[in-house]
């Protein structure tokens, strides 16, 4: 019998270990932007590969797209789609598009925008060869509530390898990002 009491021990150990290690989520970490952007790294105009994959209510496949992301410090998004079909779309910091001004004020650290209207989460990498985890949902009183649950962005020292939208109606949104470089925007 205590044989069994001491393998169960270990297992419950082993699980609570595991649950520590990987089982929190970045949403048990909320802070505010003052805070968040002390811990955060300056992110640099960037120029990178993305892919997307829209998950779609009711549809069995998710929806593959993938080009070029251009992020331009003070200026704003680009996303030349390559894939299936070619367009550019471009978001200027100018301009007021939700999910957009929302990537704009992290990537500028945008304080007011991000307070008055978001909760804000982050984990920080328990060393710095690991990814950080910034996550933002709509507060109860932002307008936005009713299109977007959350916007999750995974980083590695100053880039940002993954994004992940999620909306209440239109599904979920995963960006991926790789090959990424610094450019010169001046």
């Amino acid at each position: 019998m205590r044989k069994f009491y001491v393998a169960f021990f270990c297992f419950f150990v082993f699980f609570s270990l595991l649950e520590l290690a990987f089982g929190a989520s970045v949403f048990d970490y909320e802070t505010d932007a003052k805070i968040l952007f002390s811990k955060m790294p300056d992110i640099q105009s960037t120029k990178c590969t993305f892919r997307q994959n829209k998950k779609i209510p009711g549809v069995l496949s998710p929806f593959v797209s993938g080009g070029e992301f251009i992020f331009s410090k003070g200026l704003g998004v680009v996303f030349k789609t390559t894939y299936p079909v070619q367009s550019t779309v471009t978001y200027s910091v100018k301009e007021n598009r939700r999910v957009n001004a929302i990537v704009a004020s992290v990537l500028d650290k945008n304080y007011s925008v991000l307070n008055d209207g978001f909760k804000l989460y982050f984990k920080e990498p328990e060393n710095p060869s690991l990814a950080w985890n910034l996550a933002l949902a709509p507060k109860d009183s932002n307008q936005l509530k009713k299109y977007l649950e959350s916007v999750q962005i995974l980083g590695k020292g100053d880039y940002i390898f993954e994004m992940l939208i999620k909306t209440p109606e239109a599904g979920e949104t995963k960006l991926e990002f790789s090959n990424c470089r610094k450019i010169d925007t001046k």
